[in-house]
């Protein structure tokens, strides 16, 4: 079975989807629930008020609530904007410090960087490559990460 959770509605079904309505920092779960967690494009989102919740360190409580529900050794894959740290109306842009602050007592098993050229392509690139990048003249952010980190408590 596989879940999702959102804090608005989803209107697909399908037969081995199971849908929950509610925010990721505070869930029903029981502790170590999940084998792997997958976050694309959210935990930059979290708490800045634009989705109607409004707790500026929703990404710390999210990332922490992850951690609960997820078994020791369970992988967690997420994707957050890299960079120039960064915070707009809509998403942050974490920087290195600010990315090991959110994915504390997480182990980094893979790290991949990657850049935005003229708002069309992502291309691979090397960290410290992606993490000299800012917020383009479209006001998005020129680097991504993606990690697979392993639950190691």
């Amino acid at each position: 079975m596989f879940w999702g959770i959102d804090i608005n509605e989803y209107p697909f079904f399908h037969p081995n989807f199971k849908f929950v309505k509610g925010s990721i920092c505070k869930t029903n779960f029981e502790d170590k629930f999940f084998d792997l967690i997958v976050s694309i494009s959210t935990l930059e989102h979290i708490g800045l008020g634009w989705y109607g919740d409004n707790t500026k360190e929703s990404d710390i409580m999210a990332i922490k609530e992850i951690k609960r529900i997820l078994k020791k050794d369970g992988l967690f894959i997420m994707t957050v904007p890299f960079g120039i740290k960064r915070e707009t109306k809509v998403f942050r842009v974490y920087d290195s410090n600010s990315l090991n602050e959110l994915i504390n007592g997480f182990e980094v098993v893979k790290a991949d960087y990657f850049v935005n050229f003229n708002d069309k392509y992502w291309c691979i690139s090397t960290k410290e490559d992606a993490e000299k990048q800012d917020i383009n003249i479209r006001g998005r952010n020129g680097a991504t990460v993606c990690l697979v980190l392993k639950n190691i408590k």
